[in-house]
């Protein structure tokens, strides 16, 4: 294998005992080539930390070897400081830095001089909206703030590889979406990352491969479509009910017999349909032109509800009337409009709030791996 093609990352049997940095590892074994976006997913504590405080070389792991472009971890564990950037999930930076400062100082202690680090520092502030605080110490700000600006501080001096541990907690909606669309830019620049998210619904369309982790052990990695292929339970109905509403005993079982019920919250849930409620196969999504035809349809027979449902599909169309739901002449996949007619019929239109038909997703494999909800 040629240098070019060689593995960035390399972990082999990987094992820790439990430490400061988190839960024990045992027999991780997994390879990040270069430029590619690998994302660590798994319950709070799995080993997501520990793993990257490991590639990290803040310490050395109890057995197995991590070699990070060459550099041999267990044994030169500082080998990689001069290309690597780690952001943890804790800052140990001093709070009496003002923001500005501390983009500046990590600039300047990455080889950068001193002008070029005050540029990029001015331009990492501007484009991320923290201006504004650029002059308060970090002790003044919030924790989004905060863990933003040390996202932004993470940038400086041009790394080859981040490590970033849940960049985009305590983080808005405009900051978490600024932060994923830089890391596809710099991924662009040939920029390696590895980052540990519970964030997977908004990491499914970034990642080239994942690595889930339990109790510090790995127990699936691949790609996002193989991944979805081998452990979702096919496609869902993710619902929710109006304020106050919710699911009586009796409307639980009518729904269980068209599939599984997943309650997220009171009132939220996912219904995944049993196959033969699908037509026996996997329906990656209903057709635009099919939801538009129909949604036409509904219009010009001047049928109108009161309470809609709203579904999102491809290339974000939103058809935000559900006449089409209830139009027995439209052919929708299989015997899933049928479907859709009795979940509504079981629950009473007037009481759903929103109503989705999602294909398999990452968030499916994470329940299905995990056990745990990745909605909550």
């Amino acid at each position: 294998m040629s240098q070019a093609t060689a593995p960035l990352v390399r972990c082999q049997d990987v094992a820790t005992r439990v430490s400061a940095h988190g839960r024990a590892l045992t027999g991780v074994t997994f390879e990040v080539q270069p430029g590619e976006i690998f994302a660590l997913a798994g319950p709070g504590g799995s080993g997501k930390s520990s793993l990257l405080a490991l590639l990290a070389g803040l310490h050395a792991p109890n057995a197995g070897a991590i070699s990070v472009a060459g550099v041999d971890l267990t044994r030169r564990p500082g080998g990689i400081a001069a290309f690597t950037s780690y952001l943890a999930q804790h800052s140990d930076a001093p709070e009496h830095l003002r923001v500005r400062e501390l983009l500046f100082f990590t600039g300047r202690l990455r080889g950068l001089p001193a002008n070029t680090a005050r540029a990029v520092s001015r331009d990492l502030l501007d484009q991320s909206g923290l201006d504004p605080i650029a002059g308060q110490p970090l002790a003044a700000i919030s924790r989004g703030e905060e863990r933003l600006a040390r996202f932004c501080a993470a940038l400086m001096g041009a790394p080859r590889l981040l490590l970033l541990d849940e960049p985009t907690a305590d983080l808005d909606f405009r900051q978490r979406q600024w932060v994923w669309d830089v890391i596809r830019q710099m991924q662009g620049s040939g920029v390696t990352t590895i980052v540990a998210t519970h964030h997977i619904e908004e990491i499914e369309p970034l990642a080239n491969r994942l690595a889930f982790l339990r109790d510090g052990k790995l127990i699936a990695l691949g790609e996002v479509t193989s991944l979805k292929e081998k452990f979702s339970r096919g496609p869902r109905m993710d619902l929710k009910l109006i304020a106050g509403a919710t699911l009586g005993n009796i409307t639980r079982l009518k729904l269980e017999a068209l599939g599984e019920i997943v309650e997220h919250e009171p009132g939220i849930f996912s219904l995944y349909p049993k196959p033969d409620a699908i037509g026996g196969s996997i329906v990656a999504s209903i057709p635009v032109t099919t939801m538009a035809q129909a949604l036409a349809k509904g219009r010009k027979g001047g049928r109108k509800k009161k309470d809609t449902a709203v579904v999102p599909v491809p290339n974000q169309v939103l058809i935000n009337e559900d006449a089409w739901l209830l139009d027995r002449t439209i052919n929708l996949p299989g015997t899933l409009g049928r479907t859709i007619e009795e979940i509504f019929t079981i629950i009473g239109s007037q009481n759903v709030a929103e109503f989705w038909f999602a294909p398999p997703t990452l968030t499916d494999v994470y329940l299905q791996l995990t056990g745990e909800d990745a909605h909550a």
